[in-house]
């Protein structure tokens, strides 16, 4: 599969926006899953079925000569169906040149004709800026047009707007892999430990592991939920942006918005529980390489903290208002993660199974938070700070000797 198609912005483009229609709810299957857009001169899969743009499954093919989007073993043009050709062709669409003045509202089969012939207000895409101008002032806006610029998030590499998306990928996994390398423990301080300087083979599968999530993560999705490619879009985009699709995604799929929320609590909550042990470690390492009697005075705070306010948390919120609060914190955090494949959003489970898996989360999160007021009321808070303390402390002293190893000393007679 390749990570990203390009909207072929020329031919086609038709969003839900343009649609007139009036007499019935178009069904996601006629909008391509590779764009996300209304099928333009569709084909189809042999094998599935599957319906597509013919310019986005060839524009596919020239990097995946063989495979089909939906994994089939080979995949083999195949013309439309006959009823889908006559839905298409009893739609209503706008003129892509509305926001020109364009009023005119045009049959599906008319409407290459009309905006390319007989429109008044004929456009044509700039391949600088990406924008539709007007044809009779295409050559001035040519002439004076730069490409535009914009900023990597990752890199703040100044980059053209139409090679954004493919950089961003690429910068994505090599920032990712970097970051990776950089936080593992230094191999100087561990050729001790492995004096054979060979990888161990455990780290190179998670290694491999690890960039395989990336990739999968970075694909451009392949199933057909209106919204789903602009919640693709927004990973390049502001956390509250990111949030913002994803909402508008809920509620453009209600019949799949039970199995989207539960993943991402899901994918939330080991996101959190693994970003926290990260930096856990992180900051445990740099401690370490300062002060270690520093860092333990702030781990005995923290301590304290957590363990004295715990308490006044639970009894100040109850069972209900907690599971609501932390599955709202774990949503959130697992629509920040840039990793989830949005394949995977494609409700595959029935009604039954979705409404025991909520269930079942909602016993875990319950049993969770019995499990916790029964420790803290069975248990003294300051017994509790004293051997979380200690156990640290003792833990960092030993960490402590293991990164700072003892030089042998090697007998004089040896000299």
């Amino acid at each position: 599969m390749v990570s990203t198609l390009t909207v072929n912005k020329e031919e086609g483009y038709i969003d839900q926006d343009r649609i007139v229609n009036d007499d019935f709810l178009l069904p996601g299957e006629y909008f391509c899953p590779l764009c996300g857009y209304l099928l333009w001169k569709p084909c189809s899969c042999f094998s599935c079925q599957n319906l597509f743009c013919r310019k986005c499954i060839r524009t596919w093919l020239k990097e995946n000569p063989t495979s089909c989007p939906f994994r089939c073993a080979s995949f083999e043009e195949k013309r439309a169906p006959p009823h889908i050709q006559s839905i298409l062709g009893r739609l209503r669409i706008r003129c892509r040149n509305n926001l020109f003045g364009c009023k005119e509202i045009i049959a599906y089969d008319l409407l290459e004709q009309h905006e390319q012939v007989h429109c008044q207000f004929r456009t044509k895409r700039c391949d600088l800026c990406e924008q539709l101008v007007l044809l009779d002032q295409f050559d001035k806006h040519s002439s004076l047009c730069k490409p535009t610029i914009v900023q990597c998030k990752l890199c703040q590499c100044a980059i053209e707007t139409r090679l954004l998306e493919n950089h961003s990928q690429h910068c994505l996994q090599e920032n990712l892999s970097n970051l990776f390398l950089q936080n593992m423990p230094m191999q100087n301080e561990l050729n001790y430990a492995n004096p054979t300087g060979q990888t161990p083979i455990a780290e190179n599968a998670f290694v491999a592991w690890f960039q395989q999530c990336i990739e999968e993560g970075s694909r451009s999705p392949t199933i057909n939920l209106p919204g789903i490619q602009a919640v693709f879009q927004a990973r390049q985009q502001g956390w509250l942006y990111q949030n913002l699709t994803m909402f508008l995604l809920v509620l453009r799929n209600p019949t799949t918005a039970p199995h989207i929320l539960l993943m991402l609590l899901w994918v939330g909550f080991f996101t959190t529980v693994f970003s926290f042990m990260i930096h856990a470690s992180l900051i445990l390492w740099n401690w370490m390489k300062t002060s270690v009697y520093y860092g333990c005075a702030l781990i005995m705070a923290f301590s304290a903290l957590v363990t004295f306010g715990l308490p006044l948390l639970l009894q100040m919120s109850s069972d209900t208002t907690l599971i609501i609060c932390v599955s709202l914190i774990f949503i959130l955090r697992g629509i920040k993660n840039p990793y989830i494949r949005l394949d995977e959003f494609e409700m595959r489970e029935t009604s039954t199974a979705l409404s025991m898996l909520y269930l079942a989360s909602f016993l875990l999160m319950k049993l969770f938070i019995l499990i916790v007021r029964l420790y803290v009321y069975c248990v003294p808070p300051y017994l509790t700070a004293a051997c979380l303390a200690w156990i640290i402390i003792f833990v960092t002293f030993h960490l402590r000797r293991w990164f700072n190893p003892v030089p042998a000393v090697v007998p004089a007679v040896f000299q």
